[in-house]
């Protein structure tokens, strides 16, 4: 079911990059001097599998572009590229082109580091600060998904309908996947735009192009 509509101050890239930072800030805040629970008991049996769906498996489709941050590695269409304009939090800031007014996709990645948490927490803290920063539930359970070369993946997903400042209420999509990794490093990604662009089939080939590399979880 749809998340209420809601209008915010800025467009939707900022919006859900914004969000990804404070979540990012929140769960990386481990105490000091206690172990962090290891990447095995990240997921529990409560967390439901992704029965259907890409499995990210580093599958680059025709027409994609592969991009590599600090040991992730995954593809995003031609039309979304690397920006100079980082937004405050991530290590990567990926947007597409569109003309003014219009609502550009958009996609981060930010790092992690220290005692995290275990997955399902990190995972639970990420769909809280969503929550408030938009307005609207998670689209069904979060779903674990395999990663070549994680320890554990979680998605969760948003499908709102966002009234664009000055513009039209757009239907929009938001996918974040929560990456554990045998090492002090770990990862998180977020794509979000309209859904016409940023669609199922869009989700599931960028899901399947998800891979943690060699250099993947070191500090």
């Amino acid at each position: 079911m749809r998340g209420a509509r809601l209008a915010r101050p800025a467009g939707l890239a900022a919006v859900v990059l914004v969000a990804l930072v404070t979540a990012s800030c929140t769960v990386s805040g481990g105490t000091s001097g206690e172990a962090a629970p290891s990447p095995e008991d990240a997921v529990t049996q409560d967390t439901p599998q992704d029965d259907a769906g890409a499995q990210g498996s580093g599958e680059v489709p025709d027409s994609w572009t592969a991009h590599e941050v600090e040991g992730l590695a995954f593809a995003l269409p031609d039309y979304m590229q690397s920006t100079a304009d980082l937004i405050p939090g991530t290590v990567e800031t990926l947007r597409a082109s569109a003309a003014e007014g219009e609502v550009p996709a958009a996609a981060g990645v930010f790092v992690e580091t220290g005692d995290v948490g275990p997955l399902e927490l990190r995972a639970d803290l990420i769909r809280q600060v969503r929550v408030d920063q938009l307005g609207a539930e998670p689209v069904g359970e979060p779903r674990v998904v395999d990663v070549a070369g994680a320890a554990g993946a979680v998605v969760l997903t948003w499908e709102w309908d966002y009234d664009y400042p000055g513009g039209p209420t757009v239907a929009s999509r938001q996918v974040e996947v929560v990456i554990a990794v045998e090492g002090e490093q770990q990862y998180g990604m977020l794509v979000g735009g309209p859904e016409d662009v940023l669609t199922e089939e869009v989700v599931d080939d960028f899901l399947a192009s998800l891979q943690v590399t060699a250099a993947g979880g070191q500090a």
